[in-house]
């Protein structure tokens, strides 16, 4: 593993990570980004770590470092879904099975820190939802008018309406972005910010679970024992808005935070 970038900087109100399709180039943005903070500081302090590792076997190995070195605290081990049971597979594999260290995903997590028992509105009614409205849009929906009459499409526009959530885009933003392309893609795009606005508008205040995830970066710095604990983000390419404000929101709470970049 070769460390690209290690600081113990102040805390920063902002962290603008570009996120990128090139795993290099994301990589380099985590470590461009924190030098740029240094001058930019409030109070608090954090330690944060950017490195490479080559394979899946280095990054294995690197974390099994990082595990040795983490002290009492807990190491918690934040991947893409995608990674959780083959991580946990290996890890437990070349670590053994320990209390003191877990794998996560930012669903799993959310779900760890969420003490609560409020209702909210899962996929399945976030999609009749939608359909709702699709329906009571009709003939306004210029671009989907035909493709709305499958049946999938509702699921697929509320995946959507999930993602644009995670990545900061309100309805508003949509409809603007839509005007100034024009031409068959900003139709498409308006469209979404009709049934965008109207689902919301639906959900009379209700939470759904992209609403649920905006917050997690308030969870994550409210849990006190992540203060003497290490975080290690693996094997993520990409960061939507959301990821980036969790990742800092784990700078600023854990004790040491870790992004192990695979660079193959």
């Amino acid at each position: 593993m070769s460390v690209l970038y290690q600081e113990n900087a102040a805390k920063v109100k902002d962290f603008p990570l570009v996120s990128e399709q090139n795993p290099a180039k994301f990589r380099n943005k985590i470590g461009q980004n924190l030098k740029k903070k240094r001058k930019s500081a409030i109070m608090g302090s954090m330690k944060v770590t950017v490195a490479e590792a080559d394979g899946n076997v280095a990054v294995l190995s690197a974390l099994k470092s990082i595990a040795k070195r983490g002290g009492a605290g807990e190491t918690l081990v934040v991947v893409p879904d995608s990674y959780t049971l083959s991580f946990e597979r290996e890890l437990m594999k070349e670590l053994g099975a320990s209390f003191l260290l877990s794998v996560s995903t930012f669903r799993r997590l959310l779900s760890r820190l969420r003490r609560t028992e409020e209702k909210y509105l899962d996929a399945a009614t976030g999609t009749m939802a939608v359909r709702a409205v699709v329906r009571n849009l009709g003939k306004e929906l210029r671009a989907f008018g035909r493709s709305a009459k499958y049946a999938s499409f509702s699921e697929r526009m509320y995946e959507l309406l999930s993602s644009l959530k995670n990545c900061g885009i309100t309805p508003e933003t949509a409809a603007a972005c839509g005007e100034q392309l024009g031409g068959a893609l900003g139709e498409k795009l308006s469209d979404v910010a009709k049934i965008y606005a109207g689902y919301e508008a639906a959900k009379a205040g209700a939470r759904d679970s992209a609403d649920l995830f905006a917050l997690l970066p308030a969870l994550i710095r409210g849990e006190e024992s992540f203060r003497t604990a290490n975080c290690v983000f693996a094997g993520f390419d990409i960061f939507t808005r959301l990821g980036e404000e969790v990742f800092l929101a784990c700078a600023e709470s854990f004790s040491e935070t870790v992004f192990l970049a695979n660079t193959t």
